[in-house]
């Protein structure tokens, strides 16, 4: 419960990515908000875009004569998502491209347009300035498509869009936060200097 106002809730996003997995076996994270072989990451987001996250409430008002509103009905709407991806990979074209050949021999693959869609497993990971790492999970397979493939002497973004499905009891997403999560330090010693190089001995 907030009694006071708290700047330290107000928290900047210093990183953000997006995870998929294709995994028929539902895949699971790390507590320590480490991913495994069944993720795969759609890469770097635009700068200035969102993690998007849309979450629709269907409203009808029932109006009296004289009165206005006597009566507000609320059910749940769309749920969807998405993400300004400048990365071409593996996961971005099996949403772009769910129906495709095997590559053959030389190498060539046929790319087929029909209303099949890609289902993957969605994670949003948060970075945040005070150190946590905040990761939103869907429970279930999400619809994602991705529709403008244009290209251009300049990189742009594309965006791939998500339709979220909740379980029997309305359920779509875990959460996790992490408080101190650690990137790891790479390991890595200093090559610039050397003894060797010293002049005159």
């Amino acid at each position: 419960m907030a009694i006071t106002r708290n700047p330290a809730n107000v928290q900047p996003l210093i990183d953000g990515q997006v995870f998929v997995s294709f995994a028929e076996e539902r895949p699971t994270i790390g507590l320590d908000g480490t991913f495994g072989s069944d993720w795969d990451n759609l890469g770097i987001l635009n700068d200035g875009s969102k993690q998007g996250l849309q979450r629709q409430v269907e409203r009808t008002k029932t109006k009296g004569l004289g009165v206005g509103v006597v009566a507000v009905a609320a059910k749940a709407g769309e749920l969807t998502g998405s993400a300004e991806v400048l990365e071409e990979n593996d996961s971005t074209l099996r949403i772009a491209w769910p129906s495709r050949t095997a590559p053959n021999s030389d190498g060539a693959a046929v790319l087929i347009h029909n209303a099949v869609v890609a289902r993957p497993y969605v994670a949003y990971v948060r970075d945040l300035q005070d150190g946590k790492r905040e990761i939103i999970a869907s429970r279930y397979p999400a619809i994602a498509t991705m529709e403008n493939l244009d290209r251009g002497e300049e990189v742009e973004g594309k965006q791939v869009d998500f339709d979220f499905i909740p379980g029997e009891a309305g359920d779509v997403f875990d959460r996790l936060v992490i408080d101190e999560f650690d990137a790891g330090t790479a390991d890595v010693e200093p090559v610039m200097f050397s003894a060797s190089a010293n002049v005159g001995g």
